[in-house]
């Protein structure tokens, strides 16, 4: 598989993305299983196109997204912050 860097704005998306995870994660009462489980409900069931190779990676990626543990980016956002 090559390796293809990302253009700015799929940087952008992607730490985007990250960002709404984590708050999401941090929102009392969210259901992160229900995220979780339609990520991965897309993640089998690809678009016709997507379904294999690099056009599989490429779209799996931001899915993945959906299923990590963020913890640690929540810690490092909360280090040295106080709160009223």
């Amino acid at each position: 598989m090559t390796e293809k860097s990302l253009s700015p704005a799929e940087q952008g998306m992607l730490m985007a993305l990250t960002s709404i995870v984590a708050a999401l994660r941090n929102t009392p009462g969210f259901d992160a299983q229900s995220m979780e489980t339609a990520a991965k409900f897309f993640t089998e069931n690809p678009p016709p196109g997507c379904e294999s190779g690099n056009a599989f990676s490429a779209y799996e990626w931001p899915l993945q997204i959906l299923q990590q543990d963020v913890s640690q980016l929540q810690i490092w956002m909360n280090q040295g912050q106080t709160r009223n």
